[in-house]
């Protein structure tokens, strides 16, 4: 990784003054600490465990000329667990399997790991209405908000703390736009090796018609080949969405889909609903864990293992410098329920604090292998999260 640093911090001093003039230096430092409570009916341990992540991002942004960009984010990243940590994943930890060594473990103890990897590391070039983007970059497909079954790659879940950036992976991406809205756009994407099971191959067209705006999705992505496509249309009031995945692949071929509406009831508070069907989910709750324990959610895939969700979503402003949030969601099928509430207060015109929590409200496990209910067996987890911009 040292090689790379020492390319890219002598190709910025060869530049010309004039194309140094064109580079754009901003960053972050986050702070989170959270905190998981497990009670005797717990599966995973008793008592309390703690954790704290700190995340430090450079974003460079620089235009030699008018028609190429280079974009690079090196981060550093220090996790500290007690006991074994909090089961509340920050998602600023989150890595992909990576084709370029960009990233280096500089510590890695049971209780202390500091890593440090660019996560965007992507060379564009613009010509007319054709655009090239290589490298480290973010792919995501679909509308979907707090369910997105289009997004196959490296996707987020809804109790992920903090999606500001989603994992750069290591792609080559060909985008063709037409008129206003129209796009054709060819993704390849390194998953973890360079087999065809192993990479992503996307094809996206994305059109407007009046006021709905139409994708159409088709992709191999890992052993799955994948059709689909999203649909948007602006009610006025209120905005319709949905997403449709039909994955082909052995044993058997399965179904995803997400439609929501959202609005914005005043100018200070904002809605969102959503509900979501995949058919690859257990019928009964006996069934969770073995989808729990598949390759799908193993690899970040799926991260619910139920048929049936629905989901409210929102945000209120309380104060110019306060708004309240959060997101609940329910499984349809054992009734039980995951609560996500959030606050969030500007300190100042760069620095943000914010605290919430993780509970989930249902049947209590009676083992690893017996799961009542879904949500039921999470734990209630507090976070805290400091943020400063420069």
């Amino acid at each position: 990784m040292n090689r790379y640093c020492l390319g890219l911090f002598l190709l910025l001093i060869a530049a010309p003054s004039s194309a140094r003039q064109k580079l754009d230096l901003s960053g972050h430092l986050k702070l989170f600490s959270t905190t998981t409570f497990f009670d005797n009916s717990s599966l995973f341990s008793t008592g309390a465990l703690g954790g704290s992540v700190t995340d430090a991002r450079l974003k460079v942004l620089w235009r030699p000329q008018r028609k190429l960009r280079i974009e690079l984010h090196p981060t550093l990243g220090l996790e500290h667990t007690a006991r074994g940590g909090s089961v509340l994943s920050t998602g600023t930890e989150r890595t992909m399997d990576e084709a370029l060594p960009l990233s280096r473990t500089v510590v890695d103890d049971p209780g202390v790991r500091i890593t440090a990897r660019f996560d965007r590391a992507s060379l564009r070039w613009d010509h007319k209405r054709l655009r090239l983007t290589m490298g480290r970059q973010p792919v995501s497909f679909g509308k979907g908000v707090l369910f997105t079954p289009l997004d196959l790659i490296s996707p987020f879940n809804p109790a992920t703390l903090d999606q500001s950036y989603k994992p750069g992976v290591d792609a080559l991406r060909v985008d063709l736009f037409q008129g206003v809205s129209g796009r054709v756009s060819l993704v390849a994407a390194y998953l973890d090796d360079w087999s065809l099971d192993g990479t992503a191959l996307a094809l996206q067209s994305k059109g407007s018609v009046g006021d709905w705006e139409i994708e159409g999705f088709l992709g191999h992505v890992y052993e799955d080949v994948v059709i689909g496509g999203s649909a948007f249309f602006n009610g006025g009031g209120a905005g319709y969405y949905g997403d449709v995945n039909l994955s082909i692949t052995e044993p058997e071929n399965f179904l995803r889909c997400v439609i929501g509406v959202q609005h914005k009831p005043s100018e200070k508070t904002a809605l969102n609903g959503e509900l979501y069907y995949q058919s690859l989910g257990a019928s009964e709750p006996s069934g969770y864990a073995s989808r729990r324990s598949s390759h799908r959610f193993l690899r970040g895939e799926l991260w619910l293992a139920g048929e049936l969700y629905g989901a409210l979503g929102g945000q209120i402003e309380l104060h110019p410098l306060v708004q309240g949030g959060g997101a609940l969601i329910v499984n349809a099928l054992d009734a039980s329920v995951l609560v996500m509430p959030n606050l969030n207060w500007n300190v100042a015109e760069n620095a943000t604090l914010a605290g919430g929590m993780l509970l989930g409200v249902g049947e209590r496990p009676t083992s690893l292998m017996t799961l009542r209910s879904e949500f039921g067996a999470a734990p209630a987890t507090l976070f805290v999260q400091g943020s400063f911009h420069f």
